[in-house]
């Protein structure tokens, strides 16, 4: 395992942004958002490092996240000996970390996740290049810009397939909650879902505390989303958080995923979900089988 301390992978497409000048989180790490999931959300989470809840009579109720927004994330892939929740979200070296960025807007069903040093862990021929899920219209492409030789440039990863909903961790999924850990200066209240289970599971979300209250309208995103990966955990950390509806042209299908007439985008061939053959599960179950099922409008 190595730390991705390196530079960004600039990215040719005309339509894709350019990797912004963001730190790799590290020590001193002052502010957190998966993944999603997504997450994939892809995935999106939060949180810090764990206090016994006995004393609590009532669980907490996990928050719903804003109908649009926009953050930054740190991803690190860590092959951690205990699973998360960890205290700020930090694993022990030795880890891989990418930066990424994310888009989502539930008015559109519609969802971006951009990782610019490395792609999320979950494959079976590594990780060592950057890539994009990008979700629009009932599909998710995997974009990977010609970087590896182990997918095309552009596929289609799933179909149907739509982001997970705001409230999606209150009517999607059943939620235990295992208590509060330190998040930077504060508090996060750490969640498990407890029907996915090993190795595609489970999934772990973190929110920084105070909790909106759950008759509230107040929206928070998770500040972790943690969740099995091939080499260990995967563990998201989300920060920047901006709830505002990304632009229109953001949502506008990169021309790398555009097919000549009479051509069709590729299958990705994990799920035989556009006419390929699934040659090749992810995680063997795999994480995102699991979070297929999440994402279904």
């Amino acid at each position: 395992m190595k730390v991705g301390s390196g530079p960004f992978i600039a990215v040719s497409s005309s339509r894709l942004r350019p990797s912004p000048s963001i730190p790799l989180a590290g020590a001193a790490w002052t502010v957190q958002i998966q993944t999603m999931h997504v997450g994939v959300f892809y995935l999106m989470a939060c949180v810090a490092s764990i206090t016994s809840a006995a004393g609590r009579e009532t669980s907490p109720t996990p928050p719903v996240l804003p109908e649009a927004f926009t953050c930054n994330f740190t991803e690190y892939t860590a092959p951690l000996t205990a699973a998360p929740p960890l205290a700020h979200g930090m694993p022990e070296p030795p880890f891989k970390a990418t930066r990424g960025f994310t888009y989502y807007d539930w008015s559109r069903k519609a969802m971006i996740e951009e990782r610019y040093d490395y792609c999320v862990n979950v494959f079976p021929f590594g990780n060592d290049f950057p890539c994009t899920f990008f979700n629009v219209d009932g599909v998710s492409y995997l974009i990977s810009f010609g970087k590896t030789q182990h997918l095309p440039p552009c596929c289609i990863f799933g179909e149907p397939w739509y982001p997970i909903r705001p409230d999606f961790l209150r009517a999607s999924v059943d939620i235990a909650f295992e208590g509060s850990l330190p998040w930077d200066r504060q508090n996060a209240s750490w969640f498990t879902t407890t029907t996915i289970p090993p190795p595609a599971g489970p999934f772990k979300y973190a929110f920084k505390e105070p909790l909106p209250s759950a008759d509230s309208d107040e929206r928070a995103v998770y500040s972790s989303f943690s969740f099995p990966g091939v080499e260990g955990w995967a563990i998201q950390n989300f920060f920047n958080v901006r709830n505002e509806a990304p632009s229109a042209s953001v949502w506008e299908l990169p021309d790398i995923c555009v097919p000549p007439q009479n051509q069709s985008v590729p299958d990705c061939g994990f799920f035989n979900s556009h006419g390929g053959s699934t040659f090749r599960a992810p995680v063997g179950q795999s994480a995102f089988a699991s979070m297929a099922e999440m994402h279904v409008a």
